[in-house]
């Protein structure tokens, strides 16, 4: 298993990728619908933790993944010391490190969402695959101001404690730009990202 200071390393990029390039994608109208906010965030993150750190650390990054029960949009995995050797490369994967499913919706729907979160839900509790996770849902409906948007209560989810960041972009009544936030609840980079918030917001 990695040291606290390799998965401090990938959640931090995660969460920039989320607050600085990905929002600079969709402001910029560079993002259509969910795959190609895949393909992004794939870029993205490959970007900012630079080929050498994953070879050095024998760490790769993989989309539409599955993996004991698992289906991910995105994962970042590390492989066995030898790859390539045990006949399909899904074999050699030794470990996941973040797994990262993603919604782009404009409608009033929540059930795209809840799907991802029943998703993770069941790889931590049901699977038992020790990973972190990420939510990256873009929602274009408004919500009301004042309070952050969550869409898991950690005090009845204690599943997502110490695991799940939601990583949420929607829009607040009365304001012409989108809202881009991370609600952390993994305790990673709290000194630079903050930690959880539980209060939901109203849709308008």
């Amino acid at each position: 298993m990695f040291s606290e200071k390799i998965y401090k390393e990938v959640d931090s990029a995660i969460k920039r990728v989320w607050l600085e390039d990905i929002k600079k994608d969709y402001l910029q109208h560079s993002l259509l619908k969910e795959d190609s906010l895949k393909n992004a965030f794939y870029y993205h993150l490959r970007r900012r933790l630079g080929d050498h750190y994953l070879l050095d650390n024998h760490l790769r990054i993989y989309t539409e993944f599955y993996y004991m029960g698992l289906r991910a949009d995105l994962v970042v995995v590390k492989l066995n010391e030898n790859p390539g050797q045990n006949g399909h490369l899904k074999n050699d994967v030794a470990e996941i490190i973040a797994a990262i499913e993603m919604k782009y919706k404009y409608d009033l729907s929540d059930k795209p969402f809840l799907s991802d979160i029943e998703k993770i839900r069941k790889s931590i509790e049901e699977y038992k695959i020790n990973a972190l996770y990420y939510l990256a849902f873009i929602h274009e409906v408004e919500y009301e101001a004042n309070s952050t948007l969550s869409w898991i209560d950690i005090e009845k989810s204690p599943w997502a404690k110490g695991r799940v960041v939601e990583l949420n972009g929607y829009f607040v009544t009365e304001k012409q730009d989108p809202v881009w936030e991370v609600v952390s609840y993994n305790g990673l980079n709290e000194e630079i990202f903050g930690g959880g918030n539980m209060v939901v917001k109203k849709r308008k």
